[in-house]
């Protein structure tokens, strides 16, 4: 069931924050730690694993066709690549979480096998596993030793992956495979910078724009231009670990201008360009 905020958090955390940084270190698992009452994140999807713990208050998601809520303790697994969404569940003033993001082939070489991890479902109950991700989490924040953090990296994936990894989902594997799909894909891949519209990609595809859009979000889990908007956001993304000024990568990336930009990539990221390039910075 759905829990307010503990009377804690609501009094010593009445503003949304959000805290997102970067270990080199550790092959660059990238972590947050947020508070959030209204905001709400847009469909989108990580390349990396998403792990996490909520500490307080509850987090409603859509993922794989259904609606989930984690509540305090709840430990969250969610695959690459996987669009959901996220906010404050319904009758909770808000959630307060832990993530941390690490690559397939981090989590692949912690398994010791060479296929895809997998995780079947998204919201756990765990304790064991929850205490050691918050342990490990608020060691890496603190500035914890290397090995200190390796070993606690290592510990908390071997464990995820020991309890919860089942076998390969098929239709994991095998929903980006329709042709079609899959050129529209690439085809934004290749020209996000540019206005498109639905009436080329369909050209492209030699498909109606309607056939087109149904079978593009079957296959991805996007509409197209939900997709183009992700690909604008990963461009950006890699791009603030540069010198080059915001407006200029908002361009760059295909944005209209850097309002639009700060408003999408927030959306997905649930930090502003400037606070997570800040953060990046820091480390």
């Amino acid at each position: 069931m759905p829990m307010e905020m503990s009377d804690r958090a609501a009094t010593t955390l009445d503003r949304e924050r959000a805290r997102r940084w970067r270990d080199p270190a550790l092959g660059s698992v990238e972590f947050l730690s947020a508070t959030y009452f209204t905001h709400s994140y847009a469909p989108h999807s990580h390349e990396e694993y998403a792990i996490g713990v909520i500490e307080d208050g509850a987090e409603a998601f859509d993922y794989r066709g259904a609606m989930h809520t984690a509540t305090p303790g709840s430990v969250v697994l969610l695959m690459p690549d996987e669009i959901h969404t996220g906010h404050a569940a319904p009758g909770a003033r808000g959630w307060q979480y832990r993530m941390l993001y690490p690559g397939t082939e981090m989590v692949r070489a912690a398994s010791g096998a060479g296929d895809t991890v997998f995780f079947p479902t998204p919201v756990i109950d765990d304790p064991e596993l929850a205490s050691g991700i918050l342990a490990f989490h608020r060691a890496a924040e603190s500035g914890a030793s290397l090995v200190a953090r390796e070993s606690g990296l290592l510990s908390i994936l071997s464990a995820a992956i020991r309890r919860h990894a089942r076998g390969t989902s098929t239709d994991h594997r095998t929903r980006n495979d329709h042709a079609a799909a899959r050129l529209i894909r690439e085809y934004i891949d290749a020209n996000y910078t540019r206005n498109l519209s639905l009436a080329e990609l369909a050209a492209v595809a030699r498909l109606s724009p309607f056939h087109l859009n149904r079978i593009f979000r079957a296959a991805i889990g996007l509409p197209p231009h939900r997709y183009l908007e992700q690909v604008r956001v990963r461009r950006a993304r890699a791009l603030l670990g540069g010198d080059r000024s915001l407006s200029w990568i908002a361009l760059e990336a295909g944005f209209v201008d850097q309002p639009h930009f700060t408003r999408h990539f927030k959306r997905h990221l649930g930090v502003t360009p400037g606070e997570y390039r800040c953060a990046i910075r820091s480390r």
